[in-house]
């Protein structure tokens, strides 16, 4: 998986990951403008919603807007429009079913990941991207090509991990899930983390776990409330529905019967767990029992026709004490896949093998 170093203003961070990133850019934005159009019907109507989607992170933080305008220079797209579109692709393709990520965390320990469940097509346009800040901050992510926050840690050893949950009975109007990441990921600690939560505006669906040293919490944004827990247990799951939403919320049935299996899949097997180590996380993630309902799913076929073939994309587990994420790529039925195949990524050392 390619790895890309950004660092200096938002403005120069930008236009760097959109010049490094402009082929899988490109890429991306067909990939998902396909998707969208299913929604949408026109792209006039996609990019409409695009622009409402910039006033709400121009309102959340000024800055991404600059950062996200010099990607689209960068890699020299015509409409930069599109480059928020592709940051709020959760949001605007909420009407995606597909059987997705389970994450797991150790609060004490301070280890935390999840598999990365999505479209094939991605396998191409992924990247590691590590961003370093004039005031010395830093932060190390796995994301999509034009897209500015997604999964990861920071220098601080704060990690995030998304999981997606599909709602139906709510209009999602609020900061976009991925630009709320990476609020997250330049935050220095769980508190300040916390607050950036709160700040954004409600309306979006999603699940995040947020751990660092010994603690961990998890946000459930359920359309119009968000819900924090503070995890007091020695290990901890979420998948793709919710676990503590009061009020009741409606969501799409059928993709809870995958997410319902992996969760009791994960808690049997969380109940054995004794070490907490990154090692037995990453033997969590290689379940691949359950048929269609693995932890660790093969590429097969969506339903809908523009999102091809869909399984894990990748599996990544964060030691945050260490400041280490491990990363490996595909699945079962991916060419060359190995279940031991990690790379281990960091800030001061490039990627090296993991053994």
């Amino acid at each position: 998986m390619k790895k890309i170093t950004l660092s200096g203003s938002s403005e120069e961070i930008g236009f760097l990951h959109g010049k490094l990133l402009a082929k899988e850019i490109h890429s991306n934005i067909k990939f998902y403008k396909a998707i969208f159009l299913q929604s949408f019907g026109e792209e006039a109507r996609i990019l409409d919603a695009a622009e409402n989607i910039k006033e709400r992170i121009k309102e959340f933080n000024p800055r991404f807007i600059n950062e996200i305008d010099r990607i689209a220079l960068g890699a020299e797209v015509s409409e930069p429009l599109w480059l928020y579109a592709l940051n709020s692709r959760t949001e605007l393709g909420m009407a995606i079913n597909a059987g997705e990520c389970t994450a797991i965390v150790f609060p004490q320990h301070s280890v935390l990941g999840q598999t990365w469940d999505w479209a094939q097509h991605l396998e191409g346009t992924s990247v590691m991207m590590e961003i370093q800040f004039p005031s010395g901050h830093k932060l190390l992510q796995l994301t999509e090509a034009g897209i500015i926050g997604k999964i990861g840690f920071n220098n601080c050893g704060l990690g995030v991990t998304l999981n997606i949950i599909r709602i139906a009975d709510a209009v999602l109007q609020g900061v976009p899930i991925h630009i709320v990441l990476r609020s997250v990921l330049e935050s220095r600690t769980l508190d300040d983390a916390l607050s950036a939560v709160e700040r954004a505006r409600k309306g979006t669906a999603s699940n995040i776990v947020i751990a660092q040293g010994g603690r961990a919490i998890d946000v459930e944004f359920a359309g119009g409330e968000n819900i924090v827990y503070k995890i007091p247990d020695a290990v901890y799951v979420h998948t793709n529905h919710y676990l503590h939403t009061p009020e009741p919320v409606q969501i799409d049935e059928t993709a809870c019967i995958n997410s319902t299996a992996r969760y009791h899949t994960a808690v049997e097997k969380l109940g054995k767990v004794e070490g907490f180590s990154s090692q037995e996380m990453i033997s969590l993630f290689s379940h691949q029992s359950g048929a269609e309902h693995s932890i660790l799913c093969p590429f097969k076929p969506h339903t809908q026709a523009e999102m091809g073939m869909v399984g894990t994309l990748a599996t990544i587990v964060m030691d945050l004490d260490r400041r280490s994420i491990f990363v490996r790529e595909g699945n079962p039925s991916s060419s060359s896949f190995l279940v031991d195949q990690f790379i281990e990524y960091n800030f001061e050392n490039g990627s090296s093998p993991y053994d």
